[in-house]
């Protein structure tokens, strides 16, 4: 959601989230940083310019090198994302994957509360419409 948005900070937080054990004090300093060096530059790449398998790898090993710890859950979307990858590389290789997910990454937003938005303003509305299928926020 952030990373489509170019907001490394906020990204980077939010990859937190999903760690059942995040880092602290020094160690979080240390991830920030590393995370900060391997993402210059990398919002507006192409995947025929940057692997996102590479990237995601790099990012998976920061963060557990940080001491962060992730369930199960975390890893389908890191392999999703993966897969993702090499789909696009073969049949659109000049496309920029991130950024062109954030307006359909902004409609989920708009439907599903993410845990690291803090806006829960509308969760009834948000909660209801997903599962009555309704999955248009303006209908």
């Amino acid at each position: 959601y952030y990373l489509a948005k170019g907001e490394l900070e906020d990204a980077f937080e939010a990859m937190l989230t999903m760690a059942d054990t995040p880092p602290t004090g020094e160690a979080k300093a240390r991830y920030m940083r590393e995370m900060h060096e391997t993402y210059d530059g990398f919002v507006g790449k192409s995947v025929s310019e940057v692997s996102l398998t590479q990237q995601m790898m790099k990012t998976v090993r920061i963060a557990v090198l940080a001491g962060c710890r992730f369930g199960e859950e975390a890893f389908p979307i890191i392999r999703s994302l993966m897969y993702m990858d090499g789909m696009v590389l073969r049949g659109h290789p000049e496309v920029d994957l991130i950024s062109s997910m954030g307006p359909y990454l902004d409609e989920f937003a708009s439907i599903v509360e993410l845990p690291y938005t803090g806006d829960s303003s509308s969760q009834k509305t948000s909660t209801a419409a997903f599962w009555e299928g309704n999955l248009k926020p303006t209908d």
